[in-house]
């Protein structure tokens, strides 16, 4: 969306600019990223990172581990980073026209019917060899996915990884399934599953799998982790 700002995009305005703004109505801050651009390598890799609150603080701090490079390993990231703005775009003033039935197209109502989970905590999908396992910061539980089915490759096709709409439709899609369906369904198998298994602290109707709008890039919505990288939080 052209209208959002990120934080290293307002960084590099002059001191003063975004509240001058902001003050003028022309901007607005709206919720954080899930995602932030890593900036310890050149690679650029898009991370979510693991959220805590300091013990005697109370402050919210970020944690990663890169999986890929084993000079970095776990750094600390500046949350600060995944602060957004939207541009506030003046409403035309237009005459009122007579209400026309509407219709809501399949992929609308995919878009409302999952929760987006803000405050998982230490909740994350775990790679455990071919086991996608799930850990609720207390026990890890096997979602018995079976191995080869639309929920087990999606996942598999997203740890640590962004899909476009066209993969997500070729890895798990059919040609009259929209990729926005497909990972509907993979959605509800996920919380189905989680029912079932009566896996504890997870609210219900979650989506673990979402697109970013900006992008058009479908990726985890709460972190997905090796059993190792569990072990060492």
């Amino acid at each position: 969306d052209g209208n959002i700002l990120t934080y290293d995009e307002v960084a590099e305005w002059p001191d003063g600019k975004l509240d001058e703004l902001i003050n003028q109505d022309k901007v607005k801050e709206i919720s954080p990223s899930e995602t932030i651009v890593c900036i310890e390598c050149p690679e650029r890799c898009l991370i979510v990172p693991l959220k805590r609150d300091h013990p005697e603080t109370g402050e919210s701090q970020g944690m990663y581990i890169c999986p890929y490079k084993d000079d970095i390993g776990r750094f600390e990231v500046d949350l600060d980073r995944s602060k957004r703005w939207e541009i506030v775009v003046p409403r035309k003033k237009t005459r009122k026209k007579r209400k026309q039935k509407t219709v809501t197209s399949k992929a609308q109502k995919v878009a409302t019917s999952f929760n987006r989970w803000t405050n998982y905590g230490d909740a994350c999908f775990v790679l455990d060899e071919d086991r996608i396992k799930f850990w609720n910061g207390d026990n890890l539980t096997d979602l018995k996915l079976r191995s080869g089915s639309r929920a087990h490759r999606l996942l598999k096709m997203l740890y640590q990884n962004y899909l476009t709409k066209d993969e997500v439709k070729k890895g798990i899609g059919t040609n009259k399934t929209a990729p926005s369906e497909s990972v509907r369904d993979v959605n509800r198998t996920i919380n189905d599953k989680i029912r079932k298994l009566n896996i504890q602290k997870v609210p219900d109707n979650v989506e673990f799998v979402g697109i970013d709008e900006r992008t058009e890039q479908y990726s985890m919505q709460i972190p997905f982790r090796t059993k190792d990288d569990v072990w060492r939080l």
